[in-house]
């Protein structure tokens, strides 16, 4: 297996993760496992950072147990963490969270053209998922782009 296949069946993942989330609002575990079975296959590619996903777990927790994000996607952050290196963690994290924002938006407005009223966004309802594949493939693609090109 090639770093192009890796990627692809990274996105592939990613995309079937917001489809879960976008649906079901949950993030199934089955997905989180065939997930980390991607990234030890990446490992091959690139080195595996555990340290940003303990970084990124111990901050995911903390936000879980005070009502912040759900577990699935602390979880899910924490396994797309493995692929990056705590420098990197800066940039995927402000990434998600610009995502997160277009996505409060976008539902915003949503409920505004059906409603025909401004509806505030409660973020317990986000699929928070969404935001988290695009700012965190961004930045892994963004890591890899130098072995990408040799």
């Amino acid at each position: 297996m090639n770093l192009h296949y890796y990627l692809k069946l990274t996105a592939a993942l990613y995309l079937l993760v917001c489809f879960c989330d976008l649906r079901w609002r949950k993030i199934p575990n089955n997905l989180l496992l065939a997930l980390l079975l991607v990234q030890l296959i990446g490992v091959y590619f690139s080195n595996f950072f555990i340290g940003s996903s303990i970084l990124i777990l111990a901050l995911g927790m903390l936000a879980y147990s005070v009502g912040i994000c759900g577990a699935g996607d602390v979880k899910f952050c924490a396994l797309a963490a493995l692929s990056l290196p705590i420098s990197s963690l800066s940039v995927a994290l402000i990434l998600t969270a610009l995502m997160g924002g277009g996505l409060a938006v976008m539902f915003m407005l949503l409920g505004w053209l059906t409603r025909r009223r401004p509806n505030p966004v409660n973020y317990r309802q986000l699929p928070y998922g969404v935001a988290i594949s695009l700012g965190f493939y961004i930045t892994t693609y963004d890591h890899l782009m130098p072995v990408l090109a040799s």
